[in-house]
């Protein structure tokens, strides 16, 4: 007969302070070691206290202008610096040129999520205002 373990290790999802104190050093050590990055902003279910134990944090990495790449070329390079964090992340690494285009054309997901985003840091701002 088969028995059930009492030992069974049970994961918990780590509290929202938790994840975003836990982003928020990532986020300084990202600003302080690349000098392209201007800031790094949470948008997503975690911005608005609707996540759950699936959420992902969702990540605005906003670069200085120019790049002469394309932003999913650079997605490997700053998910990379997301690698400790305590929850998957989804890295969005856009110039400030391309989000003002994408809010020229209209984007609607991009309109929401700089309107309900975080600032985890900023070169000049300090970052537990937002």
């Amino acid at each position: 007969m088969h028995e059930q373990s009492l030992n069974s290790v049970a994961r918990r999802f780590p509290e929202r302070s938790e994840i975003l104190e836990s982003l928020r050093a990532i986020a300084l050590r990202l600003l302080a070691e690349d000098p392209m990055v201007d800031s790094v902003e949470l948008f997503g279910s975690l911005t608005r206290g609707n996540h759950g134990v699936r959420s992902d944090a969702d990540v605005l990495v906003r670069l200085k202008d120019p790049r002469s790449d394309r932003p999913t070329d650079r997605i490997p390079t700053y998910l990379a610096s997301f690698l400790d964090a305590p929850v998957p992340v989804d890295v969005f690494p856009f110039t400030v040129g391309e989000l003002r285009r994408l809010l020229d054309d209209g984007s609607f997901f991009w309109k929401r999520a700089l309107a309900e985003r975080i600032t985890l840091a900023s070169r000049g701002q300090d970052a537990t205002t937002s």
